[in-house]
């Protein structure tokens, strides 16, 4: 399932002194991550540093600059073999979640306006 956006709370970022304080190298990478991979891979991707580096389309060394900075201010964490964002891996969830129920709550509507339909004699 892709999702089309996110939302994103400014005073969460802004009130996150590790995250604030990074070089803005750094937080630009960081947020390219949470934005083009998390985002689209459920709030998770393989912690491989190949893959990672020719999507952001940076070196192996600057990535483990970033990575070791990001695990040590607990901005990312390795879960299994991925990396993941806790809080894009709640917004996903959350997204998610409203998504189903929208479409949930469509079916409804086609449903009842079916049975009006067959009510009616119009099929």
């Amino acid at each position: 399932m892709s999702l089309p956006y996110y939302k994103m709370f400014p005073a969460e970022h802004l009130g996150n002194y590790y995250e604030m304080s990074l070089p803005y190298e750094y937080l630009g990478i960081y947020y390219k991550l949470c934005t083009l991979q998390m985002w689209q891979h459920q709030g998770r991707i393989p912690d491989d540093p190949q893959y990672i580096c020719s999507l952001l389309s940076i070196t192996a060394d600057k990535w483990e600059e970033c990575r070791a900075t990001f695990l040590k201010r607990n901005l990312v964490q390795v879960i299994d073999i991925h990396l993941t964002d806790a809080r894009m891996r709640d917004k996903w969830c959350n997204a998610k979640e409203y998504s189903e129920e929208q479409g949930n709550k469509r079916k409804g509507q086609l449903q009842k306006r079916r049975e009006r339909q067959i009510l009616r004699g119009n099929k």
